[in-house]
């Protein structure tokens, strides 16, 4: 299991892009979430928009691609 923060809410606009090579664009106005944990923790480098992360909880999805050290996921 791989824990870590959530340490941004930010709010984007429709069409607004997320990750590595713009890879998510954002159906409609939304708040997404920054987590603190990336592939250099041991996230799978390649896991698609989608993929399933649970905050506080609650079953959210990644969106966009992870980096380093960082992951964004859909808090809608």
């Amino acid at each position: 299991t791989l824990e870590s923060r959530l340490i941004a809410v930010k709010h984007l606009h429709a069409r607004d892009t997320v990750g590595y090579g713009a890879t998510y664009s954002c159906p409609e106005d939304m708040p997404v979430g920054v987590v603190a944990a990336g592939y250099g923790d041991g996230y799978p480098r390649h896991a698609p928009s989608g993929t399933p992360v649970l905050v506080n909880g609650k079953r959210v999805s990644l969106i966009g691609r992870a980096s380093m050290d960082m992951l964004t996921v859909d808090l809608r």
